[in-house]
């Protein structure tokens, strides 16, 4: 009998995750998805220490503690016309920020743009089962912004959002976006895991705390034909 393959899962850490230390969100999905489930290959990648190099890690730290900034250079990314009020924000937060003074809003906005193309374009997603997005620290709408360029490109490829960042009452908001098929709220293994098994018809419904898109595009906890 032919071995069944595995489902492949990739879980992403994108900026403004701290550079110099591991993704502790990513390690433990990871271990705790293969240690339970041998029908499942878990990677974790962290494209956040590619933008630390790109913009240099002193920059990139110095942003990183600063959530208008964050939020503001990937806005536009997700929001085209918000580009104006974002660089507003990013002019009057830098005016705070010594160690920022001389930050260039189009010019770091510009690189954060070409590395999620190049991230979008140098990765292997038609053989990816599952995308997950860990969004802890400061990572919304750099999240946002990868998944919808990848989603452009790979429309089949299921996508989930999960982490700190998430309180149930703005899972339906995010989900109306578009890009994002799966929100987990509250404690991410179990769910994520149970997200596997919906997807691999191992099971047909889904654990509470967990969302998925309508065709209204409003958010809610649904059993739907498995994918």
């Amino acid at each position: 009998m032919m071995e069944r393959k595995k489902m492949q899962l990739v879980l992403v850490s994108m900026p403004w995750s701290i550079f110099n230390r591991p993704s502790i969100q990513l390690g433990s999905l990871k271990s705790y998805l293969c240690n339970r489930y041998d029908w499942l290959q878990v990677r974790a990648v962290h494209p956040y220490l590619q933008v630390a190099e790109i913009l240099g890690r002193q920059t990139y730290h110095d942003i990183s503690l600063n959530v208008w900034m964050c939020e503001a250079l990937y806005a536009p990314l997700v929001f085209p016309e918000t580009k104006a009020a974002a660089q507003q924000i990013f002019a009057a937060e830098r005016k705070k920020e010594k160690k920022l003074d001389r930050a260039q809003f189009q010019t770091i906005h510009s690189r954060l743009k070409e590395h999620i193309d190049a991230f979008c374009a140098g990765f292997d997603w038609e053989n990816v089962d599952l995308l997950g997005f860990s969004v802890c620290f400061n990572q919304l709408f750099a999240s946002l912004a990868a998944a919808m360029a990848i989603k452009q490109k790979y429309p089949g490829l299921p996508i989930a959002f999960g982490g700190s960042a998430f309180p149930d009452e703005l899972a339906a908001s995010i989900l109306d976006i578009g890009g994002v098929d799966f929100i987990i709220c509250g404690e991410g293994e179990q769910k994520l895991a149970s997200i596997c098994k919906y997807l691999t018809g191992r099971t047909t419904g889904l654990p509470p705390r967990t969302y998925t898109r309508q065709p209204s595009g409003e958010g809610n906890q649904q059993a739907a034909t498995p994918l």
